[in-house]
């Protein structure tokens, strides 16, 4: 190995990784006669070195622990380095290894401070690092640091560092929420839209902060102009509006201005916010939510908006207890999602995923994501169909008639497309539908209602999909039909 350049070297470790040692004295001895390279000046021969002796030592996490925290030195070089690409690759690195040792970087915040002169996706790495190794001895230090980066002159890295504000805040909510409404201040456009964009999150995740949230949000609403800030701020001004003495009057304006709005995502979010603020402050709300609907309904030419807009009328019709049961159920509790901080990783784990910066995420039993807009033509469906046998046959009780835009509208929401539906007043009533996951199971469904006032049959046959899938839809489709079910009788 002395011999060889470090090109020559690199390769040669690498290679190793083919070799499975006979016995546990003879893995040491490779490791012993190995350890000189994770001292080598060359980054390569570094990395090649600790990617072999990760390896090699799975059966010995404490070997592997030791061997991230001897590369810790080279790593820290590398990240200043003059050449980009490596300072990328090794903050990459970084950022693996901190997920099996959390703030093992900590005491070496300021390496990840950055410089005018980086380009922008080395300013985005040390931030997501920079975001790892907050602490109580340098939160004040780090903080200070983001915050003059959310003044930059590049949109996209103000913007991240203002997201990397907020996710600190999910830990050091006070200070963070004093520094993001100080940028309020500034009434810039992509500066007030990150920040309410990260405090909607924010308010999510840490429900204590929403009185000093909806204290910040007054005034806030001119200076936001783009599609996510503007989803983000009727979010908050529908969800929390109780708090906010102006929201009507906010959602107000952005009713009057509905027929110019060019995103369709942020009308739907419009029409739920304003049903959600109705309920709790219904004599500010009832005019604006009338034209709204209305609009909807009867000209918007989107027809995804529209049916959101039928889905509220006819739920309002059914009234204000049962809108209440749908909008403002119990909320989920946010630890039970992907958002809470994960738990360390082991060593190990960063093995298979080398440099490649990709976490795997495995979906816990019983889970089920349906993939959106999975459409099947309908002599795609009626060969499959004839081709399955019944996985599952179900009765639901189901006592008025048959609304189909508002069947659609709910199965859409679950990504549960339509493939054929009767009309409105037709007898036997039938609906056709289909779905699939992304572990590439497919779903279909047929809707059976032979006359008013009969049981909705339902059968369900399935392909590649398991016993906890099936179950999992059956289930889902149970609860949609039986909340649209509610809103016909």
């Amino acid at each position: 190995m002395p011999d060889l350049d470090q090109w020559g070297q690199s390769e040669v470790l690498t290679f190793l990784l083919r070799y499975r040692p006979r016995s546990e004295e003879e893995l040491f001895d490779i490791l012993n006669l190995l350890d000189g390279c994770l001292k080598s000046s060359s980054p390569s021969v570094v990395m090649a070195a600790t990617k072999l002796f990760l390896v090699l030592a799975r059966e010995y996490p404490h070997v592997q622990a030791d061997v991230l925290v001897r590369v810790k030195g080279p790593l820290l070089s590398a990240c200043t380095s003059e050449s980009r690409e490596l300072c990328f690759t090794a903050l990459c690195h970084v950022r693996q290894i901190l997920g099996s040792l959390p703030g093992h970087f900590s005491s070496h915040y300021k390496k990840f401070f950055c410089s005018y002169s980086e380009p922008h996706y080395i300013k985005c790495q040390k931030m997501e690092v920079l975001c790892e190794l907050v602490n109580d001895e340098n939160v004040q230090q780090v903080l200070e640091e983001l915050k003059g980066y959310c003044t930059d002159v590049s949109v996209e890295l103000a913007q991240g560092a203002i997201f990397a504000i907020g996710n600190i805040a999910r830990t050091y909510t006070e200070q963070c929420v004093g520094i993001l409404t100080e940028l309020l201040g500034l009434q810039q456009e992509h500066v007030t839209s990150a920040v309410v964009q990260a405090f909607r999150d924010l308010v999510w995740l840490c429900p204590q902060c929403t009185d000093a949230v909806c204290r910040a949000l007054p005034s806030c609403e001119d200076a936001v102009q783009d599609s996510e800030g503007k989803q983000a701020l009727i979010w908050l001004l529908g969800t929390h509006g109780e708090k906010v003495p102006n929201a009507p009057y906010v959602l107000e304006d952005f009713v009057e201005n509905v027929k110019s709005e060019t995103f369709p995502s942020v009308k739907m979010e419009l029409l739920t916010a304003l049903v959600r603020l109705f309920l709790s402050r219904p004599a500010e709300c009832q005019d604006t939510l009338g034209r709204l609907l209305y609009y909807c309904i009867e000209e918007e030419m989107d027809m995804a908006v529209r049916d959101r807009g039928l889905f509220y009328y006819r739920l309002l019709q059914s009234g204000v207890d049962e809108v209440k049961r749908v909008l403002c159920s119990p909320k989920s509790d946010p630890a039970d999602g992907g958002s809470a901080l994960a738990p360390p990783r082991s060593p190990g784990s960063l093995i298979s995923e080398g440099n490649k910066g990709v976490l795997q995420v495995h979906p816990e039993a019983g889970s089920l994501t349906l993939v959106p807009d999975a459409r099947l033509t309908a002599e795609q469906f009626e060969k499959d169909w004839l081709s399955l046998d019944t996985s599952c046959r179900l009765s639901l009780p189901w006592g008025g008639t048959v609304q189909p835009d508002t069947v659609q509208t709910a199965l859409h929401v679950l990504h549960i497309q339509t493939v054929a539906m009767s009309r409105a007043g037709a007898w036997p009533w039938k609906a056709y539908l289909s779905a699939r996951d992304d572990a590439g199971g497919l779903f279909l469904t047929e809707l059976l209602l032979e006359a008013a006032g009969a049981e909705l049959q339902v059968s369900v046959k399935q392909r590649e999909a398991g016993p906890e899938a099936l179950q999992t839809f059956v289930s889902a489709l149970r609860t949609v039909m039986g909340a649209v079910a509610g809103l016909g009788s």
